[in-house]
């Protein structure tokens, strides 16, 4: 009767196992839980942070969010049809419509393929960002150290906070060239149309970078303290190598050149 009672207990632990190994397997082919890192996920837009009431979601590499909040924040109209679970965004011309669990979208009556369907998670409706902004002519980067999402109106611009928020600061190697995070690289940045003032330094390439010879330390971080001053834009004009671009640099939208020609730093070579 002992042996028997040791047996029966034996069958109910080895059931067990296999109950709770059963229960995971089927959460995890079902992807009933959405994927998180250790912290959760942050979305900017023009570096503001979306306020969201439903945090974001990453399904198959796709990061889903609450359409009500990214509508809003993008201007755009939302319309909601309950009977057949699908959502209408229009921005002046451009019209999305996407559907509850769906592959299937439109883009201006254009039929795409969505990687991940849009999916209700409580009670909010949760659409992928990425194709969202791209249809609506969003630049869209992905960071994956801090594991933001930064969505610009205007992709020519990286502002300071962008910089700042993957790590990195800008650094200002001689008067006309600095070192800063562009698209996720460190890239050096030679100012287009300016060449030092000092005439003992050398030009360059094109862009007008000059190597430090007798130039004061003083001048450098007074660039410094301009670059901190304000938002900071870039726009590249030419890609001299891998890591190395020619660039036009604005600060609150002042050209950095024209205030290194103004202080007596620089000098114009414009044709």
């Amino acid at each position: 009767m002992k042996k028997n009672n040791i047996l029966f207990k034996s069958f109910l632990h080895k059931l067990g196992i296999i109950t709770l190994i059963l229960i995971s397997i089927f959460n995890f082919s079902h992807g009933s839980s959405p994927v998180y890192a250790n912290h959760s996920i942050g979305v900017y837009i023009d570096n503001k942070p979306l306020k969201m009431d439903v945090p974001p979601i990453i399904r198959s590499g796709r990061t889903l969010v609450p359409i009500s909040a990214i509508g809003n924040a993008l201007s755009c109209k939302i319309t909601w049809n309950e009977r057949n679970q699908s959502v209408i965004i229009r921005k002046q011309a451009s019209i999305i419509r996407l559907s509850i669990n769906s592959k299937l979208a439109y883009i201006d009556d254009n039929p795409m393929h969505l990687d991940y369907p849009p999916v209700i998670v409580n009670g909010r409706t949760m659409v992928p960002l990425s194709f969202v902004a791209n249809a609506l002519n969003y630049d869209i980067k992905w960071d994956p150290v801090r594991m933001n999402v930064y969505v610009h109106s205007d992709p020519v611009n990286m502002t300071m906070a962008e910089a700042k928020a993957a790590d990195s600061s800008i650094k200002v190697l001689d008067i006309t060239t600095l070192e800063m995070n562009i698209d996720g690289q460190i890239k050096k940045v030679q100012l287009a149309n300016v060449v030092c003032a000092n005439e003992d330094n050398k030009l360059l390439n094109t862009g007008g970078a000059c190597i430090l010879g007798s130039i004061s330390n003083p001048k450098l971080d007074e660039i410094k303290e301009l670059l901190a001053s304000g938002n900071v834009s870039v726009k590249v004009t030419q890609n001299l190598d891998k890591d190395t671009v020619i660039a036009e640099v604005y600060i609150d939208g002042a050209s950095l050149s024209q205030l290194l020609i103004e202080l007596g730093y620089a000098n114009s070579i414009k044709n």
